[in-house]
Protein backbone atom coordinates (compact mmCIF):
# COMPACT_ATOMS: atom_id res chain seq x y z
CA UNK A 1 0.00 0.00 0.00
CA UNK A 2 3.04 2.32 0.92
CA UNK A 3 3.96 2.32 -2.68
CA UNK A 4 1.24 4.18 -4.11
CA UNK A 5 2.46 7.65 -3.41
CA UNK A 6 -0.60 9.02 -4.15
CA UNK A 7 -1.99 7.35 -0.93
CA UNK A 8 0.35 9.10 1.14
CA UNK A 9 -0.05 12.36 0.45
CA UNK A 10 -2.79 13.70 3.21
CA UNK A 11 -2.83 17.43 3.93
CA UNK A 12 -4.32 18.95 6.67
CA UNK A 13 -4.12 22.12 8.93
CA UNK A 14 -2.29 21.45 12.33
CA UNK A 15 -5.60 22.55 13.94
CA UNK A 16 -7.70 20.00 12.13
CA UNK A 17 -5.01 17.04 12.89
CA UNK A 18 -5.13 17.76 16.55
CA UNK A 19 -9.19 17.77 16.51
CA UNK A 20 -9.00 14.29 14.35
CA UNK A 21 -6.02 12.67 17.11
CA UNK A 22 -8.25 13.69 20.28
CA UNK A 23 -11.04 12.24 18.74
CA UNK A 24 -9.23 8.85 19.20
CA UNK A 25 -8.82 9.79 23.09
CA UNK A 26 -10.94 9.44 26.18
CA UNK A 27 -8.26 10.89 28.47
CA UNK A 28 -6.26 14.44 28.63
CA UNK A 29 -3.21 12.03 28.82
CA UNK A 30 -3.55 10.74 25.40
CA UNK A 31 -4.50 14.18 23.84
CA UNK A 32 -1.84 15.75 21.44
CA UNK A 33 -1.58 19.51 21.08
CA UNK A 34 0.15 19.20 17.44
CA UNK A 35 1.13 23.19 17.35
CA UNK A 36 2.70 22.77 20.88
CA UNK A 37 4.76 20.01 19.72
CA UNK A 38 6.04 21.55 16.44
CA UNK A 39 6.83 24.64 18.03
CA UNK A 40 9.08 22.58 20.62
CA UNK A 41 10.78 21.10 17.70
CA UNK A 42 11.75 24.57 15.84
CA UNK A 43 12.68 26.19 18.80
CA UNK A 44 15.80 27.87 17.53
CA UNK A 45 14.96 28.26 14.53
CA UNK A 46 13.24 31.68 14.20
CA UNK A 47 10.27 30.02 12.77
CA UNK A 48 7.01 30.42 14.50
CA UNK A 49 4.22 27.75 13.42
CA UNK A 50 0.53 28.41 14.45
CA UNK A 51 -2.62 26.30 14.42
CA UNK A 52 -3.12 26.86 10.47
CA UNK A 53 0.10 25.40 9.40
CA UNK A 54 -0.26 22.60 6.42
CA UNK A 55 1.18 19.16 7.02
CA UNK A 56 1.05 16.47 5.05
CA UNK A 57 -0.01 12.97 7.17
CA UNK A 58 1.06 10.09 5.51
CA UNK A 59 -0.68 7.49 7.29
CA UNK A 60 -4.02 8.82 9.02
CA UNK A 61 -4.36 5.42 10.83
CA UNK A 62 -0.70 5.19 12.37
CA UNK A 63 -1.89 8.51 14.44
CA UNK A 64 -5.27 7.09 15.43
CA UNK A 65 -3.58 3.99 17.04
CA UNK A 66 -1.06 5.98 18.32
CA UNK A 67 -3.09 8.00 20.72
CA UNK A 68 -4.56 4.93 21.64
CA UNK A 69 -1.14 3.29 22.61
CA UNK A 70 -0.63 5.75 24.61
CA UNK A 71 -3.65 6.13 26.49
CA UNK A 72 -2.95 1.66 27.19
CA UNK A 73 0.58 2.19 27.93
CA UNK A 74 1.78 3.45 31.65
CA UNK A 75 4.03 6.33 31.71
CA UNK A 76 6.67 4.87 32.81
CA UNK A 77 7.38 2.73 30.18
CA UNK A 78 6.69 5.66 27.57
CA UNK A 79 9.44 7.50 29.40
CA UNK A 80 12.01 4.43 29.38
CA UNK A 81 10.99 4.10 25.54
CA UNK A 82 12.20 7.72 25.02
CA UNK A 83 15.31 7.47 26.82
CA UNK A 84 16.02 4.20 25.88
CA UNK A 85 15.79 6.18 21.63
CA UNK A 86 18.70 8.67 22.69
CA UNK A 87 20.40 5.60 24.24
CA UNK A 88 20.63 3.46 21.41
CA UNK A 89 21.65 6.31 19.32
CA UNK A 90 24.11 7.62 21.79
CA UNK A 91 25.31 4.19 22.55
CA UNK A 92 27.86 3.35 20.10
CA UNK A 93 29.61 7.16 21.03
CA UNK A 94 30.19 5.59 24.49
CA UNK A 95 32.44 3.27 26.35
CA UNK A 96 33.61 0.09 24.61
CA UNK A 97 30.68 -1.79 27.65
CA UNK A 98 28.13 0.12 26.21
CA UNK A 99 29.13 -0.19 22.81
CA UNK A 100 29.12 -4.03 23.37
CA UNK A 101 25.58 -4.03 24.98
CA UNK A 102 24.34 -2.27 22.02
CA UNK A 103 25.75 -4.56 19.91
CA UNK A 104 24.15 -7.85 21.66
CA UNK A 105 20.73 -6.00 21.51
CA UNK A 106 21.39 -5.97 17.69
CA UNK A 107 22.10 -9.36 16.80
CA UNK A 108 19.29 -10.19 18.44
CA UNK A 109 17.00 -7.26 16.98
CA UNK A 110 18.64 -7.06 13.21
CA UNK A 111 20.50 -10.38 13.15
CA UNK A 112 23.65 -8.77 12.88
CA UNK A 113 26.85 -11.11 12.74
CA UNK A 114 29.74 -9.21 13.37
CA UNK A 115 30.58 -6.09 15.68
CA UNK A 116 31.86 -3.03 13.65
CA UNK A 117 35.35 -1.89 14.87
CA UNK A 118 35.54 1.41 16.99
CA UNK A 119 37.58 3.10 13.86
CA UNK A 120 34.38 2.22 11.63
CA UNK A 121 32.04 3.74 13.51
CA UNK A 122 34.38 6.80 14.08
CA UNK A 123 34.29 6.77 9.90
CA UNK A 124 30.91 6.45 9.53
CA UNK A 125 29.77 8.59 12.15
CA UNK A 126 31.89 11.55 10.98
CA UNK A 127 30.97 11.06 7.38
CA UNK A 128 27.23 11.41 8.26
CA UNK A 129 27.70 14.42 10.38
CA UNK A 130 30.00 16.25 8.52
CA UNK A 131 29.78 14.61 5.23
CA UNK A 132 30.55 17.74 3.23
CA UNK A 133 33.78 18.72 4.64
CA UNK A 134 34.71 14.77 5.07
CA UNK A 135 33.91 14.70 0.75
CA UNK A 136 35.93 18.35 0.04
CA UNK A 137 38.95 16.13 1.09
CA UNK A 138 37.85 13.20 -0.15
CA UNK A 139 37.84 14.44 -3.73
CA UNK A 140 40.51 16.58 -3.58
CA UNK A 141 42.31 13.18 -3.45
CA UNK A 142 40.45 10.40 -5.64
CA UNK A 143 38.30 12.77 -8.28
CA UNK A 144 38.81 15.58 -10.77
CA UNK A 145 36.92 16.97 -13.84
CA UNK A 146 38.16 13.72 -16.35
CA UNK A 147 36.63 11.26 -14.05
CA UNK A 148 33.26 13.57 -14.10
CA UNK A 149 33.70 13.89 -18.30
CA UNK A 150 34.20 10.11 -18.20
CA UNK A 151 30.84 9.67 -16.31
CA UNK A 152 28.62 12.51 -17.65
CA UNK A 153 29.31 10.49 -21.40
CA UNK A 154 28.44 6.81 -19.75
CA UNK A 155 25.12 8.70 -18.43
CA UNK A 156 24.60 10.19 -21.69
CA UNK A 157 24.78 7.19 -23.83
CA UNK A 158 22.95 5.28 -21.10
CA UNK A 159 19.93 7.29 -22.12
CA UNK A 160 20.23 7.31 -25.56
CA UNK A 161 19.65 3.17 -25.16
CA UNK A 162 16.87 4.10 -22.92
CA UNK A 163 15.11 6.61 -25.82
CA UNK A 164 15.87 4.08 -28.52
CA UNK A 165 14.03 1.46 -25.94
CA UNK A 166 10.93 3.62 -25.62
CA UNK A 167 10.68 4.17 -28.86
CA UNK A 168 9.92 0.73 -30.08
CA UNK A 169 8.12 -0.40 -27.22
CA UNK A 170 4.86 -0.94 -29.26
CA UNK A 171 2.82 -1.00 -25.67
CA UNK A 172 3.11 2.47 -24.93
CA UNK A 173 0.91 5.04 -26.67
CA UNK A 174 2.67 7.86 -28.49
CA UNK A 175 1.44 10.74 -25.48
CA UNK A 176 2.64 8.31 -23.17
CA UNK A 177 5.64 7.89 -24.75
CA UNK A 178 6.35 11.49 -25.50
CA UNK A 179 5.78 12.33 -21.82
CA UNK A 180 8.56 9.56 -20.73
CA UNK A 181 10.83 11.07 -23.41
CA UNK A 182 10.64 14.24 -21.69
CA UNK A 183 11.09 12.77 -18.08
CA UNK A 184 14.08 10.88 -19.14
CA UNK A 185 15.52 14.45 -20.86
CA UNK A 186 14.45 16.53 -17.87
CA UNK A 187 16.47 13.78 -15.26
CA UNK A 188 19.09 15.99 -13.45
CA UNK A 189 22.53 14.30 -13.33
CA UNK A 190 24.98 14.68 -10.03
CA UNK A 191 28.16 13.37 -10.30
CA UNK A 192 31.21 13.38 -8.01
CA UNK A 193 30.54 16.17 -5.26
CA UNK A 194 29.09 19.90 -5.81
CA UNK A 195 29.95 22.58 -7.81
CA UNK A 196 30.67 25.19 -4.55
CA UNK A 197 33.28 22.66 -3.95
CA UNK A 198 35.15 25.87 -6.10
CA UNK A 199 33.83 28.63 -3.77
CA UNK A 200 35.73 28.95 -0.84
CA UNK A 201 33.41 31.67 0.84
CA UNK A 202 30.34 29.76 0.17
CA UNK A 203 32.23 26.33 1.51
CA UNK A 204 33.21 28.10 4.55
CA UNK A 205 29.58 29.59 5.49
CA UNK A 206 28.07 26.50 4.94
CA UNK A 207 29.59 25.04 8.25
CA UNK A 208 28.93 28.66 9.79
CA UNK A 209 27.66 27.94 13.58
CA UNK A 210 29.69 24.12 14.16
CA UNK A 211 30.59 24.12 17.42
CA UNK A 212 33.18 21.48 18.48
CA UNK A 213 35.65 20.17 21.42
CA UNK A 214 38.97 18.78 21.20
CA UNK A 215 38.88 16.69 23.96
CA UNK A 216 35.29 15.76 24.38
CA UNK A 217 33.83 13.61 21.14
CA UNK A 218 30.45 13.13 23.05
CA UNK A 219 30.23 16.45 22.70
CA UNK A 220 30.92 16.72 19.45
CA UNK A 221 28.31 13.99 18.33
CA UNK A 222 25.38 15.78 20.16
CA UNK A 223 26.65 19.30 18.92
CA UNK A 224 26.75 17.94 15.59
CA UNK A 225 23.29 16.35 15.55
CA UNK A 226 21.82 19.51 16.84
CA UNK A 227 23.51 21.38 14.04
CA UNK A 228 22.54 19.11 11.52
CA UNK A 229 18.94 18.79 12.80
CA UNK A 230 18.53 22.60 12.87
CA UNK A 231 19.94 23.53 9.50
CA UNK A 232 17.40 21.05 8.07
CA UNK A 233 13.86 22.92 9.84
CA UNK A 234 15.71 26.39 9.31
CA UNK A 235 14.93 25.33 5.31
CA UNK A 236 11.03 24.93 6.51
CA UNK A 237 10.29 28.32 4.56
CA UNK A 238 12.41 27.73 1.68
CA UNK A 239 11.93 26.76 -2.15
CA UNK A 240 13.05 23.72 -2.78
CA UNK A 241 15.82 23.68 -5.23
CA UNK A 242 16.52 20.61 -7.98
CA UNK A 243 20.01 21.82 -8.76
CA UNK A 244 20.91 21.23 -5.10
CA UNK A 245 23.38 18.49 -3.54
CA UNK A 246 22.03 16.08 -0.66
CA UNK A 247 24.46 13.22 -0.62
CA UNK A 248 27.99 13.05 0.77
CA UNK A 249 30.07 13.12 -1.96
CA UNK A 250 32.52 10.38 -0.47
CA UNK A 251 29.18 7.71 -0.08
CA UNK A 252 29.75 4.27 -1.96
CA UNK A 253 26.35 4.45 -3.16
CA UNK A 254 23.88 6.19 -5.71
CA UNK A 255 20.01 7.58 -5.45
CA UNK A 256 17.48 8.26 -7.80
CA UNK A 257 15.53 11.48 -6.02
CA UNK A 258 12.44 10.31 -7.49
CA UNK A 259 10.41 13.66 -5.99
CA UNK A 260 13.50 15.96 -7.99
CA UNK A 261 13.83 13.11 -10.66
CA UNK A 262 17.64 13.72 -10.16
CA UNK A 263 20.52 10.60 -10.30
CA UNK A 264 23.03 11.11 -7.98
CA UNK A 265 26.55 9.16 -8.28
CA UNK A 266 29.00 10.39 -5.33
CA UNK A 267 32.87 10.59 -5.86
CA UNK A 268 32.70 7.63 -3.20
CA UNK A 269 30.92 5.26 -5.57
CA UNK A 270 32.86 6.19 -9.04
CA UNK A 271 36.48 4.40 -7.63
CA UNK A 272 37.35 1.09 -8.53
CA UNK A 273 35.63 -1.41 -8.64
CA UNK A 274 33.23 0.24 -9.71
CA UNK A 275 35.66 2.86 -12.08
CA UNK A 276 38.18 3.48 -12.71
CA UNK A 277 39.73 5.89 -16.06
CA UNK A 278 42.34 3.42 -16.52
CA UNK A 279 40.39 -0.01 -16.73
CA UNK A 280 38.73 -1.33 -20.01
CA UNK A 281 35.17 0.28 -20.91
CA UNK A 282 33.68 -2.90 -20.60
CA UNK A 283 34.11 -3.38 -16.96
CA UNK A 284 33.29 0.43 -16.43
CA UNK A 285 29.82 -0.61 -18.30
CA UNK A 286 29.42 -3.46 -16.52
CA UNK A 287 29.45 -2.51 -13.02
CA UNK A 288 28.97 1.35 -12.90
CA UNK A 289 27.10 1.17 -16.04
CA UNK A 290 24.97 -1.27 -14.65
CA UNK A 291 24.43 1.08 -11.49
CA UNK A 292 23.81 4.11 -13.59
CA UNK A 293 20.97 2.25 -15.65
CA UNK A 294 19.66 0.96 -12.70
CA UNK A 295 19.17 4.72 -10.90
CA UNK A 296 17.83 5.98 -14.43
CA UNK A 297 15.35 2.96 -14.00
CA UNK A 298 13.98 3.92 -10.84
CA UNK A 299 12.30 7.11 -12.48
CA UNK A 300 10.25 4.39 -14.12
CA UNK A 301 9.82 1.62 -11.99
CA UNK A 302 6.47 0.82 -9.94
CA UNK A 303 7.05 4.29 -7.92
CA UNK A 304 8.91 6.44 -10.07
CA UNK A 305 6.76 6.02 -12.80
CA UNK A 306 4.21 8.29 -10.25
CA UNK A 307 6.11 11.18 -10.67
CA UNK A 308 6.98 13.94 -13.26
CA UNK A 309 9.47 15.27 -15.20
CA UNK A 310 9.84 18.10 -12.53
CA UNK A 311 9.49 15.29 -10.01
CA UNK A 312 5.40 15.97 -9.20
CA UNK A 313 3.19 13.50 -8.14
CA UNK A 314 1.12 13.49 -11.24
CA UNK A 315 -0.52 10.85 -13.64
CA UNK A 316 0.91 11.29 -16.75
CA UNK A 317 0.08 7.93 -18.16
CA UNK A 318 -2.87 6.81 -20.15
CA UNK A 319 -4.96 4.38 -18.45
CA UNK A 320 -4.80 1.87 -20.87
CA UNK A 321 -0.79 1.88 -21.21
CA UNK A 322 -0.40 2.03 -17.25
CA UNK A 323 -2.93 -1.09 -17.05
CA UNK A 324 -0.26 -2.94 -19.73
CA UNK A 325 2.35 -1.77 -17.14
CA UNK A 326 0.90 -3.02 -14.29
CA UNK A 327 0.63 -6.59 -15.87
CA UNK A 328 4.28 -6.75 -16.96
CA UNK A 329 5.39 -5.34 -13.79
CA UNK A 330 2.82 -8.54 -12.08
CA UNK A 331 5.79 -10.44 -14.04
CA UNK A 332 8.42 -8.84 -11.61
CA UNK A 333 6.49 -9.54 -8.61
CA UNK A 334 5.56 -13.26 -9.45
CA UNK A 335 9.08 -14.47 -10.41
CA UNK A 336 10.89 -13.12 -7.31
CA UNK A 337 8.18 -13.64 -4.96
CA UNK A 338 9.50 -17.70 -5.57
CA UNK A 339 13.06 -16.96 -4.56
CA UNK A 340 14.30 -18.58 -1.38
CA UNK A 341 16.34 -16.62 1.18
CA UNK A 342 17.72 -19.02 3.76
CA UNK A 343 20.01 -16.70 5.30
CA UNK A 344 16.83 -15.21 6.55
CA UNK A 345 15.27 -18.07 8.25
CA UNK A 346 17.21 -18.11 11.92
CA UNK A 347 16.90 -14.71 12.07
CA UNK A 348 13.01 -14.41 11.49
CA UNK A 349 12.42 -18.38 13.31
CA UNK A 350 10.83 -19.23 9.57
CA UNK A 351 11.97 -20.34 5.60
CA UNK A 352 11.72 -17.13 4.37
CA UNK A 353 10.72 -16.24 0.55
CA UNK A 354 11.69 -12.61 -1.40
CA UNK A 355 9.02 -10.45 -1.26
CA UNK A 356 8.10 -9.65 -4.94
CA UNK A 357 5.76 -6.85 -4.26
CA UNK A 358 8.06 -5.29 -2.11
CA UNK A 359 11.42 -5.54 -4.19
CA UNK A 360 9.98 -5.28 -7.59
CA UNK A 361 11.16 -1.34 -8.02
CA UNK A 362 14.57 -2.68 -7.67
CA UNK A 363 14.04 -5.89 -9.48
CA UNK A 364 12.72 -3.60 -12.09
CA UNK A 365 15.53 -1.38 -12.01
CA UNK A 366 18.22 -4.18 -11.84
CA UNK A 367 16.84 -5.95 -15.06
CA UNK A 368 16.46 -2.88 -17.06
CA UNK A 369 20.12 -1.48 -15.84
CA UNK A 370 21.90 -4.58 -17.11
CA UNK A 371 20.17 -4.24 -20.49
CA UNK A 372 20.59 -0.83 -20.87
CA UNK A 373 24.24 -1.65 -20.14
CA UNK A 374 25.20 -4.46 -22.36
CA UNK A 375 23.01 -2.48 -25.01
CA UNK A 376 25.11 0.76 -24.65
CA UNK A 377 28.48 -1.03 -24.46
CA UNK A 378 27.57 -2.75 -27.83
CA UNK A 379 26.91 0.59 -29.13
CA UNK A 380 30.10 1.99 -27.36
CA UNK A 381 32.30 -0.46 -28.97
CA UNK A 382 30.57 -0.06 -32.66
CA UNK A 383 31.62 3.70 -32.36
CA UNK A 384 34.90 2.65 -31.88
CA UNK A 385 34.69 0.10 -35.23
CA UNK A 386 34.99 -2.75 -33.05
CA UNK A 387 38.29 -2.31 -31.59
CA UNK A 388 38.00 -2.33 -27.73
CA UNK A 389 41.07 -3.39 -25.53
CA UNK A 390 40.78 -7.02 -24.56
CA UNK A 391 41.23 -7.43 -20.59
CA UNK A 392 44.26 -9.75 -21.10
CA UNK A 393 46.07 -7.19 -23.26
CA UNK A 394 44.78 -4.61 -20.47
CA UNK A 395 46.66 -6.71 -17.81
CA UNK A 396 49.66 -7.34 -19.73
CA UNK A 397 49.93 -3.37 -21.01
CA UNK A 398 49.28 -2.52 -17.18
CA UNK A 399 51.68 -4.97 -15.15
CA UNK A 400 54.60 -3.71 -18.02
CA UNK A 401 54.34 -0.31 -16.75
CA UNK A 402 54.09 -0.55 -13.03
CA UNK A 403 55.71 -1.47 -10.41
CA UNK A 404 55.10 -5.11 -9.04
CA UNK A 405 51.91 -5.77 -6.03
CA UNK A 406 51.19 -9.33 -5.17
CA UNK A 407 47.17 -9.14 -5.45
CA UNK A 408 46.73 -12.81 -4.30
CA UNK A 409 46.01 -13.51 -7.97
CA UNK A 410 48.13 -15.95 -10.14
CA UNK A 411 50.12 -13.86 -12.63
CA UNK A 412 48.96 -10.96 -11.58
CA UNK A 413 50.99 -7.93 -10.20
CA UNK A 414 49.91 -4.68 -10.16
CA UNK A 415 51.20 -0.89 -9.07
CA UNK A 416 49.55 0.00 -5.24
CA UNK A 417 48.76 3.15 -6.88
CA UNK A 418 46.44 1.53 -9.21
CA UNK A 419 45.36 -2.17 -7.79
CA UNK A 420 42.84 -2.19 -10.77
Amino acid sequence: MRRDHSRLQNLISLAHLTEWTNSAASTDRSKINWVTLVNGLFNGTGLSIDDTEIVNVEEFDFLFRLVRLIEETPPKVIANYLIWHVVRTLSYQTTNHLRELTYDFEHVYLGSNESEPRWHDCVYTMNDLLGFAVGFKYVKRHFNEQHKKEVQSLIANMKLILKSRLSSLSWMDSETRSAAMDKLEAMNEFIGYPDWYNNATYFNDYFTGISVSQDNHLYNVESLLTYKYMKDLKTLREINKRDEWRVNPAEVNAYNDIGANSIIFPAGILQPPFFSLSQPEALNYGSIGIIIGHEIMHGFDDMGRQNDKFGNLVQWWSHQTLQTYKKKAACFVKQYGRYRIPQLDVTLNKPVMANGIRTQGENIADNGGLEMAYLAYKKYVMGKEGKELDFLEWRNTLQNNCSSLDTGVTGAKLSPKNPY
